[in-house]
C-alpha cells in the first residue's frame, strides 16, 4: 500500500513537473518593437522613397517616445 501510495505520489509530481511553465511570457519592449517594425518594412517589397518614409515614421516614434520619456522622468524627479 505504501509502496503504491508513493508512486502515485511521484508520478504525481512529476507529471506536474512536465507541465509547468517555467519561462512566462512578457511583453515586448520598445526596442523590440521598433526592431521588429524596421525588419518588417525590410521585408516589403517597396520602392526606396516608400522605404524611407515609412522607415523616418518608425524613427520618428522612437524619437517622440525618447522625449516623453525623459521628459516624465524629470518630472517624476521634480517631485
Amino acid at each position: 500500500m505504501a509502496k503504491a501510495l508513493i508512486s502515485v505520489l511521484f508520478l504525481s509530481l512529476a507529471l506536474a513537473g512536465c507541465a509547468s511553465d517555467y519561462n512566462p511570457s512578457r511583453p515586448y519592449g520598445e526596442d523590440e518593437v521598433r526592431q521588429l517594425a524596421l525588419e518588417d518594412l525590410a521585408r516589403r517589397s517597396l520602392s526606396f522613397e516608400e522605404y524611407q518614409v515609412k522607415r523616418q515614421a518608425i524613427l520618428q516614434q522612437q524619437a517622440e517616445t525618447t522625449v516623453s520619456q525623459t521628459t516624465a522622468a524629470g518630472h517624476s524627479n521634480a517631485i
